[in-house]
């Protein structure tokens, strides 16, 4: 998905929600939180997981990591990243 791709949908369909650009890369949570001075706990971070034919997103704290046990119990079996 393009930048210029996100702006049109927004615009259409959400024109009150402005997109920051940062000059600095964010591309991980840890680039992410020293791009806008807060820590890592302050970060969201969007997982995609597929779960036999469905696509699952977790959106969770930068800073935490999954639990495959809980996810699997869930989830009802172990998702493919």
């Amino acid at each position: 998905m393009s930048l210029e791709s996100v702006r049109q949908f927004f615009a259409e369909h959400a024109p009150e929600i402005g997109i920051i650009e940062m000059p600095e890369s964010t591309a991980t949570v840890e680039m992410a939180a020293r791009a806008h001075g807060v820590t890592p706990g302050q970060i969201a971070k969007t997982l995609s997981l597929k779960v036999k034919n469905e696509v699952v997103l977790i959106v969770t704290r930068g800073d935490a990591r999954l639990d495959n046990r809980k996810l699997k119990a869930a989830l009802g079996l172990k998702p493919a990243c």
